[in-house]
């Protein structure tokens, strides 16, 4: 079993009253201390988000790197209900479509 931790924006501006503010949310210790981050969009349409804003909100919110939103995707691989024979396929599709990302410059 994995000790797994969802980032929906949602639930991180829930839990800002405890922290005084986003950034101090403590994301990026659970992510360095090894704990599984997935990333979700959580309901995008009660909270006017998509996971490319997820995305977004960790990469300039919280400074993750290029490698930490790859690594960040393949632990959604990881944490999902899937067969092992079927997160290993998505895992070699999800490396393929990202080698193209790592040579442009994108707006996640």
């Amino acid at each position: 079993m994995y000790k797994h931790f969802n980032f929906p924006l949602s639930k991180i501006q829930q839990a800002c009253h405890l922290y005084g503010s986003i950034i101090q949310h403590p994301t990026c210790d659970y992510f360095e201390k090894g704990l599984l981050m997935a990333v979700n969009s959580d309901d995008p349409t009660m909270f006017n988000t998509s996971i490319n804003q997820e995305y977004r909100v960790i990469h300039e919110q919280f400074l993750f790197t290029m490698d930490d939103l790859k690594q960040i995707s393949f632990n959604g691989i990881t944490a999902s209900f899937l067969s092992e024979d079927a997160k290993n396929d998505l895992r070699t599709q999800f490396e393929q479509a990202w080698q193209p990302v790592l040579k442009i410059q994108i707006n996640i």
